[in-house]
């Protein structure tokens, strides 16, 4: 009988095997037929025999399947590692396994011991000024966050109804991902996009789409009906969380609403989640009480939570 125990410790394997055939686009090129390791190895730029060892072994996982004549292909379960399927994830397999963030793994020991964020321990700054200075990394990241908002975007819309709306502010949006579906979804909204000036450069999402840079933690646009923050509050500490929380308030009017997506802690799931905050930007995940709190501290009453069919909760709240 299979040791439970000894999957989960062993687990890492697999993350890393998955994170390989994505860095090298195999699920893409085996998406229409399936090919032998050498024929993979030649487009790739691999080694054929190290390659085949690697397809195997995700093969006794279902990510893949061989067939008799040694060509591999996707199953069911690996077909969301193609760049073009609904709701792929290559991105962010390719993400998240990059060696800053496989480094800063490897030394959550310490940051156990300390009480440190795990990454500026590794590497002497924090994730977001790591980012700025390296451009692959931001770019890894910000396609890492495309792939996983619009695998949770159809979640959000099924929980959550937009049409009361006329102006979408979504603060910290990235490359608009999110925003972009809200406003196919409801023709009659428009939407601001706020990041950082270098995350949303040359960005031009129509002309529903307003697109400001600068910094959440020293002002937002003022004119939203809605106020959006997605996975953006877990990546801090409460003070700086708070800090975010406030800035919208300032623009806030009575009328206005804001809306938070995060994952419950209270979700099982939710505590290796919280486990990346440590690791990564140095943030936590919280449960419901936590966050009702937080935006008592910052002038809002928390008005609701809606559960979707997943760990993610959106919570709205109102400024008092």
């Amino acid at each position: 009988m299979a040791d439970e125990l000894l999957a989960l410790i062993w687990g890492y394997r697999v993350s890393q095997a998955i994170h390989v055939v994505s860095l090298l686009g195999i699920p893409d090129l085996v998406a229409m037929t399936p090919k032998t390791p050498q024929e993979l190895a030649a487009a790739t730029g691999s080694d054929a025999d190290t390659l085949r060892r690697v397809l195997r072994a995700l093969a006794a996982y279902r990510v893949m399947q061989e067939d008799e004549c040694g060509r591999f292909g996707l199953t069911e379960l690996g077909e969301r590692l193609r760049s073009d399927a609904p709701g792929s994830l290559r991105d962010v397999a390719i993400g998240l396994f990059r060696p800053p963030m496989w480094d800063a793994w490897g030394r959550l020991p310490e940051s156990v011991r300390t009480g440190q964020n795990t990454f500026q321990l590794v590497h002497g700054v924090d994730l977001w000024e790591f980012r700025a200075a390296h451009a692959d990394e931001r770019v890894a990241f910000d396609n890492a966050m495309v792939a996983h908002t619009r695998a949770a975007a159809q979640l959000i819309l099924d929980a959550y109804d937009f049409g009361e709306f006329g102006t979408i502010v979504d603060v910290g949006g990235g490359r608009g991902a999110l925003l972009q579906s809200i406003i196919a979804a409801y023709p009659g909204a428009a939407g601001i996009l706020f990041d950082q000036p270098h995350v949303v450069a040359d960005l031009d999402l129509g002309p529903r789409v307003r697109v400001v840079g600068g910094s959440f933690f020293d002002s937002v646009p003022g004119e939203g009906d809605l106020y959006l923050l997605k996975w953006i509050l877990h990546d801090f500490e409460d003070a700086a969380a708070l800090e975010i929380l406030t800035t919208i308030r300032h623009v806030c009017d009575k009328q206005a609403k804001l809306l938070i997506v995060e994952h419950d802690l209270a979700a099982p799931e939710t505590t290796l989640s919280d486990l990346h905050m440590l690791v990564a930007p140095g943030g936590r995940e919280r449960t419901q009480a936590e966050y009702a709190e937080l935006l008592e501290s910052a002038g809002f009453g928390l008005a609701r939570a809606i559960p979707t069919t997943s760990p993610l909760t959106l919570l709205e709240a109102l400024p008092h």
